[in-house]
Order: C-alpha cells, then sequence, then structure tokens
C-alpha cells in the first residue's frame, strides 16, 4: 500500500510547496485513512500544519505529527522504506523537522519569556535539545521573582517547586537568614529560643545562641550562666559562660573552690590550668636570648620564646595573670601561653570581672582574658559600672553595653554613673534615675521607661534615692516605685520612717508612709537616733530607750549627739541619755560639751564623755551611760581614748577610766599618744609607760617615749643608749646599743658600732652578728626576711628560718611578688666575663642555676 502512495506522496509534497493546501490535506487524510502509520503522509501533514500560509496552522499539532512520522519510520518495513526514498523523504528529513519544530517552540517559548511559556514548552517538547536552557530559564525567572519578594515563604516555594534548580544554594541560604530575621524580628529571648526549638538544623544557629547566652545573661548573674549552660552545653558560648561565670564567681570565693564546684563545665580543665597558674608569682628566665616565665616554685609556664619583654618585668614580682609582650608580635598572652590578644595597642589595664582595657593611640577596647575580642579599640573610653555594664565614650558621650558588649543605651548621655544599686543617667542638664533590672529589660527589647525629670539626685539610704526637680521631691525605691510622690515638699529620712517638711509644717510618718500624728510640726530637729518635734509651743523628743512618742513640754532641746540631748524646761536643763537617763545639770550649763577621743565617728553612741560646768569652773563629767565619773575643780578635761580621759588641775595630769576609777595620780607632766592600750606619761623630760588592761606600769626615767616591741616587752633609751626592758621595768637587753628594731619577739636586732647582731632577749646571747647593713625585703608567709651585706657579700636572712641564703653572693634580688619571694642570687664564675645566677624560693630552695655572660645578666635582672 505504501509503494501505492510513493507517487502520491512525491505529488502532495510538490503541492504543498505550491501551496495548495486544501488538495493536500484532503489527499493526505486519504492516504492516512488507508495507512494510518504512513511515515511520508504523517511528516507533509507535519510540513502543512508547520506552514505560517496554512490558515489552521499550528506548531503544536504540526510537532505531534512529525513525533508520530518519526515512529511511523522506526516501525517501518523494508520496501516502505525504499518507497519513501523513492518519496525523496528520509530519515534525517523527519529529523530535521522535529528538531526544526522543536526550535521554533523554544522561540515562541523564549518570546514570552514567563515560567508558563516555559513550562508548556516543556511538557509539549521534552525531548528537544533546548530543554536544558529552558529549564534554567525558567529556574532564573522563578528565582527572580522569589528575590523579589524576597520573604523566606518565597524561597520556600522556589526550592520544594524547582529543587534541582541551580540557584537552589542561593535560594537555600536567603531562605535561612530571611527565616531567622523573620521568626527573631522581635529580637527577644523568646523569639531566640522559640527558633531553635522549631528550626534545630538551622545554620544560624550558632547566631541565635550568641543573642541567648548574651540577653539571657545580661544580669552577669551566676545563675544566668550555669541556667545556659545548662540549656546550651554544646554550644560554643557555654564556653564563654563558663570564662565569665569564673570571673564572677570568684568576686566573693576562690578560685580554688570554683574548680573543685564546676571543673565539670565547659573549658574547665583550661581554667583550672589558668587557676593553678595563678598561685604563684611568676618572673622571666632567659636561654639563649629567649624569655620565657617561671613560677616560685621552680616551674617553667611558658619556655623561653619571647626576644623581648618589658623591662618591668626583668625586677620579676610578676602578680598579673596575664603577660604583655612586644617582641617577636605584640600580644597579650595568659600564664599558660595561651594568646589573649594579638595587635598593636600601647597600653593594658585590667577593669576586674575578666576584661581588659586596651589603648591603641587614643582609643580604647576591651578583650576577655578568655581570649576573644569584646569591643574593637575605637572607644574614647572604657569602664565598668557596678561590674555589671560597660559604659563607652564616643565623641564626648556616654553609652552602655552589657558585659558581652550587646548594646544597651547609645552614646546619647553627658554621664552615666552608679549610686549603689541606681544608675544615673544625664543629658542636656537633667537627669534619669534607672536601676540595673530595667537595663536588662532594654537589652530584652522591652521600652527604656526612666525620665530625665531631675536636676539632682541623692542617695540617702539602702534602697532609696531621693530626687529633686526644681521645688518638687520625690523619693524612690531600688525598684524605682516612689515611696513618696513628687511634690514642693522637702523630705528627710529619719529613724523612725519619714519626715517630710510642707508648707504648714512637718509630718512624721512611718516606713509605710503612715501618718505618726493628725496634724503637721512646727519644727523638728533630728540625727541618727534623736528626734525633737515642736508642737504649738513647746518641743517633744524621740529617742531614748522606752520613749516611743513624745510629750511635749519641753522650752527647747538640743542634739549633742546620738547619745545625749539636752531639755530646756522653764529655768532647768537637763541632759537625756539614750537609754533613757536624764541627769539634772542646772547649773552646770555655762559650759556643756561631749568628750570624744579622735578615733570615735561622729555616730558612735557608746564611749563618749558628757561635761557641764558652771562658771566658777567646777565640772561634773559622766560617762555615755549617763552614770557621774567626776566632779570637781579642773582645768581641762580631755577623752584620750574611748575609754580613758585626761584630767589637768593646773600643770599637772591625772588618768581616769570610763567608771571614774583613778588609774594614774595627779602628777604627771603629759599623759598623751594611746596606742593598742599602752598610754605614755611624761614627769619633767623622762618618759614612762602605762597600760591599765596589762597592768604594765613603768615609771618616767627614759629619753624617749617607749615603743612596744613585741610580748609585754619594749625598747627604751637610757644616756643615749638603747635596750630592751618587760612591763616590770626589768632590763632584758643591757642599754649600751645604738639602736634596736624588732625581728622576733624574742630575738632583736641591735646596731652596736656599726655593726647589727641578732640578740636573744631572753639570754642576750648574739646568735649571729657583724652584719654591715640589711634591707627590710617583706614577709614570707609568717617570716620577716632581711637581705644582709656582711663583709662585702650579700645574703639572706630569715625570721623563722634563720640564714636562707649565706652572704656569699655579689647581689640579690628578690624577683617575688607579695609576701611570696624569689631571690636571684648573683656569684661571680672563675671563667672571665661570666657570672652564675641561682634562682632560690623565699624559703632558700634551690629553683634554678644558669650561667650567664655579663650581657645577659643585664637583661635578665632589672637594675
Amino acid at each position: 500500500m505504501l509503494a501505492a502512495c510513493a507517487g502520491p506522496l512525491r505529488r502532495q509534497a510538490k503541492l504543498l510547496e505550491k501551496e495548495k493546501f486544501d488538495r493536500v490535506e484532503k489527499k493526505l487524510t486519504k492516504i492516512l485513512e488507508k495507512d494510518s502509520i504512513n511515515p511520508g503522509a504523517l511528516y507533509l501533514f507535519s510540513r502543512l500544519y508547520n506552514d505560517p500560509a496554512f490558515e489552521k496552522q499550528s506548531l503544536d499539532t504540526a510537532y505531534l505529527f512529525a513525533l508520530q512520522s518519526l515512529k511511523a519510520f522506526e516501525l517501518a518495513e523494508e520496501k516502505t522504506l525504499k518507497k519513501l526514498d523513492k518519496a525523496a523523504i528520509d530519515s534525517l528529513d523527519l529529523v530535521q523537522q522535529k528538531e526544526k519544530l522543536d526550535s521554533l517552540a523554544f522561540q515562541r517559548a523564549a518570546t514570552e519569556h514567563d515560567i508558563d511559556a516555559y513550562n508548556n514548552f516543556l511538557s509539549r517538547y521534552p525531548t528537544a535539545d533546548q530543554v536544558v536552557e529552558a529549564i534554567e530559564r525558567r529556574n532564573a525567572i522563578a528565582f527572580a521573582e522569589a528575590t523579589r519578594i524576597n520573604t523566606y515563604e518565597s524561597y520556600k516555594l522556589f526550592m520544594e517547586t524547582y529543587p534541582d534548580a541551580a540557584e537552589l544554594r542561593d535560594a537555600k541560604e536567603l531562605y535561612d537568614i530571611l527565616l531567622f530575621e523573620s521568626k527573631t524580628k522581635s529580637k527577644t529571648l523568646a523569639s531566640y529560643i522559640q527558633f531553635l526549638k522549631d528550626y534545630p538544623a538551622t545554620p544560624y544557629r550558632e547566631e541565635a545562641e550568641k543573642h541567648i547566652f548574651q540577653i539571657s545573661t545580661a544580669d552577669n548573674a551566676i545563675k544566668s550562666y550555669l541556667g545556659f549552660i545548662a540549656q546550651y552545653p554544646r554550644s560554643r558560648f557555654a564556653k564563654r559562660a563558663s570564662d565569665k561565670l569564673f570571673y564572677k564567681y570568684t568576686q566573693q570565693k576562690t578560685a580554688q573552690e570554683f574548680i573543685e564546684n564546676y571543673r565539670h563545665l565547659p573549658g574547665g580543665d583550661s581554667l583550672a590550668a589558668a587557676v593553678a597558674s595563678q598561685r604563684h608569682p611568676v618572673f622571666p628566665i632567659l636561654e639563649d636570648d629567649r624569655f620565657g616565665f617561671m613560677d616560685s616554685q621552680g616551674k617553667v609556664l611558658i619556655p623561653p620564646t619571647f626576644t623581648t619583654i618589658p623591662e618591668a618585668y626583668k625586677c620579676g614580682g610578676i602578680g598579673e595573670d596575664y603577660l604583655v609582650i612586644t617582641s617577636p608580635r605584640s600580644q597579650i598572652i595568659s600564664r599558660t601561653g595561651s594568646v589573649i590578644y594579638t595587635g598593636p595597642f600601647d597600653t593594658v589595664t585590667d577593669l576586674g570581672m575578666g576584661l581588659l582595657k586596651i589603648q591603641k593611640g587614643d582609643h580604647y577596647g576591651l578583650v576577655h582574658k578568655a581570649g576573644y575580642i569584646i569591643l574593637q579599640p575605637v572607644f574614647d573610653d572604657i569602664s565598668l559600672i557596678n561590674d555589671q555594664f560597660i559604659r563607652f565614650l564616643n565623641n564626648g558621650l556616654f553609652g552602655l553595653k552589657t558585659i558581652s558588649g550587646r548594646d544597651i543605651l547609645p552614646p546619647e548621655y553627658h554621664d552615666i554613673y552608679a549610686e549603689d544599686e541606681f544608675i544615673i543617667l544625664e543629658k542636656n542638664q537633667k537627669l534619669a534615675i534607672t536601676n540595673a533590672r530595667q537595663l536588662e529589660e532594654k537589652v530584652n527589647q522591652k521600652p527604656h521607661l526612666a525620665q530625665f525629670s531631675y536636676d539632682e539626685v541623692a542617695l540617702i539610704a539602702d534602697g532609696f534615692m531621693q530626687a529633686f526637680d526644681g521645688n518638687l521631691e520625690t523619693v524612690l525605691d531600688h525598684q524605682l516605685k516612689p515611696v513618696i510622690p513628687n511634690d514642693a515638699h522637702h523630705i528627710y529620712h529619719v529613724k523612725y520612717g519619714w519626715l517630710i517638711e510642707k508648707s504648714n509644717g512637718f509630718v512624721l510618718y512611718d516606713e509605710n508612709l503612715v501618718p505618726l500624728a493628725d496634724e503637721p510640726y512646727q519644727e523638728a530637729m533630728f540625727n541618727k537616733n534623736w528626734m525633737g518635734l515642736k508642737k504649738g509651743a513647746l518641743w517633744g523628743i524621740m529617742g531614748h530607750q522606752g520613749a516611743i512618742f513624745p510629750s511635749f513640754q519641753y522650752d527647747s532641746i538640743r542634739l549633742l549627739s546620738a547619745n545625749v540631748a539636752l531639755l530646756f524646761q522653764d529655768d532647768v536643763t537637763s541632759a537625756l541619755f539614750f537609754n533613757g537617763i536624764q541627769v539634772n545639770i542646772k547649773g552646770y550649763d555655762y559650759l556643756v560639751q561631749l568628750l570624744r577621743s579622735p578615733s570615735l565617728d561622729t555616730d558612735t553612741v557608746q564611749m563618749e564623755f558628757f561635761l557641764a560646768a558652771n562658771k566658777q569652773g567646777f565640772k561634773r563629767i559622766y560617762n555615755y551611760l549617763g552614770e557621774e565619773i567626776l566632779s570637781g575643780m579642773y582645768t581641762t578635761v580631755n577623752a584620750l581614748s574611748p575609754k580613758h580621759l585626761v584630767v589637768e588641775r593646773g600643770s599637772r595630769k591625772s588618768l581616769i577610766d570610763y567608771q571614774g576609777k583613778t588609774l594614774l595620780p595627779m602628777r604627771y607632766d603629759g599623759i598623751a599618744n594611746y596606742n593598742q592600750g599602752y598610754i605614755s606619761t611624761l614627769i619633767g623630760t623622762k618618759f614612762g609607760l602605762f597600760n591599765a588592761e596589762t597592768n604594765v606600769t613603768i615609771s618616767p626615767q627614759y629619753d624617749v617615749m617607749l615603743q612596744p616591741y613585741g610580748n609585754a616587752t619594749f625598747t627604751a633609751r637610757k644616756k643615749n643608749k638603747w635596750g630592751v626592758i618587760d612591763g616590770n621595768d626589768k632590763s632584758l637587753i643591757p642599754f649600751s646599743y645604738d639602736d634596736i628594731r624588732y625581728w622576733t619577739d624574742s630575738v632583736a636586732l641591735a646596731q652596736k658600732n656599726g655593726l647589727w647582731h641578732l640578740v636573744d632577749i631572753n639570754t642576750r646571747e648574739i646568735l649571729y652578728e657583724d652584719i654591715e647593713s640589711y634591707t627590710l625585703l617583706g614577709r614570707h608567709k609568717d617570716a620577716t626576711i632581711i637581705s644582709i651585706y656582711k663583709n662585702g657579700q650579700y645574703g639572706i636572712l630569715s625570721s623563722e628560718d634563720g640564714e636562707v641564703i649565706a652572704p656569699t653572693f655579689q647581689d640579690i634580688v628578690n624577683l617575688g611578688a607579695g609576701d611570696e619571694m624569689i631571690f636571684f642570687a648573683e656569684k661571680a664564675a672563675e671563667e672571665e666575663n661570666i657570672s652564675v645566677g641561682i634562682y632560690y624560693d623565699g624559703q632558700g630552695k634551690l629553683l634554678r642555676r644558669q650561667a650567664f655572660i655579663m650581657s645577659e645578666l643585664y637583661e635578665i635582672v632589672c637594675d
């Protein structure tokens, strides 16, 4: 049948070229009615429907015929193929027709250039060579649309719709960041916590944990750090929480206690190593022109690796837990050798809380001793407020950050400072009052309610702040709630509550602002314990034991101190003591005064004396209990100590105690210099000593004031020679020395003929002799340590261990710090220009021995 159609196919092809479309369509239809899989007819139908002049032209229909022709060609037998060949139709024609239609279809989609056009192309022409390009173009359009919308939902839809798109990675990145920003746009602690619960695999987990850490620990509290670590133990910031917890904890307790309790926390081992390295002072060592550091136990903490160190380090005694190194590069390192900070800087200041303030030129930054930067050095100044907040200065204005460096207040304040638990903000000469709680809530995006309403503020008691706005005053508690409303009054915090001066007088309230009287008082006066109130023409007084509320019966009152008040009624004057004792001093009110020891503060109730005198000079003295302890005609009476009075009559002085007992009779020219119970006495030009508590009475017979030496022993000078006596005036060390100084309770440093000796006080035996000079170095544990110079050589003596280092060295330098000493002793070697340096601890234990050439020696020890 196909053979029979070969001629007609050739004719139809020619008619097609002549655009005889109706004849071609009819003939081809008849052919296909007879042979539905005729490759040639299907091919010509494809050409027909693709001809632009054909009124039924349809690219998609032409494409269907082209596909059918190819399929029919694959099924055709040999003789069919020969007949097609005679009709000048081969497989290449069929393939080229399909490819032509593929190309036209792609051009159509490209002209429309939208997702539907490309999807239509892909669904109808799935085998076209342009499929890959169509997919890429379609995906690009979809990604551009997602980008135009730019929400995490738009990118999510793109990824779900086009999972194989080349833009998938970019879409995923944009989806993740927009999802994070959208779900945490409130920037609250709860939003970050919920985000991690909903999206635990997010690539922004660390960022979310950073925010959670900074917000949840804004109070810099131990419980907050522990809470974060418990909730996020594998977070990178768990280690940071441990570091900050360590420095907060060790404000009140020891580092060792922290390690014992919290070594299991992230970074606990490194903290334990740091604590161990801080137990002893360190000093430099030198090997092969490189510096390292060793502690006072002889342990090399940092091997010699540095080309130079600060000059101050060569003097030893490095107590800081960090070291500043400038070569081969500028660094701050810990004692364990870990790097805290690398970069140029000029100075380093320890602010506490593990924070180091670094200066670079005129700017400052902040780094943590654990080795991370909190603030870059771009600020004009940095300081801490209440060990909880960072105050920073920029362009002359102050701002506030948390200890972790998170913003709280921008730099727009003329000052920020703390008054107890209150934080004061100053802007444009006005003050606002806030507190840590409000600032912590500000970190968690709650509005900051501080108002700049005040001209002045004053801390008036624990937990209370008084604020002034013109003639208005208010009092706020530590929660910033008004205890007393803002009004035109004057407020005083008194022992009994609140005293408020209004336009019509004074009103007294208890601590809960309940009025203690129905009507205001005309006048008021008060101190720590007393409250004087005037009602009508009379005064009442509150304060003495048993008097809860006053009776108004006095013409006037006078508050002498927290212990004594004077009451005036008619022609009677009385002294009221805080225990309720009232003493009539009528006739003795010519001179009324308090006698105090200089060591007493003004609010001390006990151990002060009250004196009343008449015009004739007759005096009565009362102790703090209101008991009369002395009366008579005296020139002066003065308090020497909280328990002693010096009474003078004419030019002679006597000593009495606070109960009126005469301790020293009226025979002394001088009684003075109270110190630890000892009182110096003077008759003529000779000095003695008295102590009532230890029954020491040494009559005045010495050239200078006696000085306590040890337990009930004293140094004294007689005929220009020094000796030691006991409390019974017995000579322990004879008066044959040019000077005597304390060494131990039983051994004295005594100088004779220019040489110092150690003399046993009890046996007078010379235990160590011929010291040409000595220098007090301080104390090591419980021992006093001196450097001695004897026979042209230096050594070390300890009051506990005796000769720690024999005087055989050219020089000895203490490289220790505080009460822990390390000695560097220099001794010349036999070789020329060589010296041996030996390191000893405070008890003379050899730690290290090393030979130096002289130039190296100058490098390792300061001048």
